[in-house]
């Protein structure tokens, strides 16, 4: 949850009295910044192990670049 959109924004106006709200806010902000890394990541491990873990698709030895035959 970034501190940028309305949920974090919600999030860091109704935090408690006793919290630090400049340190709350770097801790949203880092959080954010490690999902926007490692989700892309994931995800694309993800499709990755569930297409087989195999190389993208060559064009067929049999054929010229546009598709058109030899």
């Amino acid at each position: 949850m970034s501190p940028f959109s309305t949920n974090g924004a919600l999030v860091l106006a109704n935090a408690p009295e006793d919290v630090d709200k400049d340190k709350f806010y770097k801790q949203i902000l880092a959080y954010s910044g490690i999902v926007a890394a490692v989700g892309p990541a994931i995800a694309w491990l993800a499709w990755w192990f569930r297409a087989g873990c195999s190389p993208p698709l060559q064009p067929e030895p049999h054929t010229a670049i546009r598709g058109f035959p030899l």
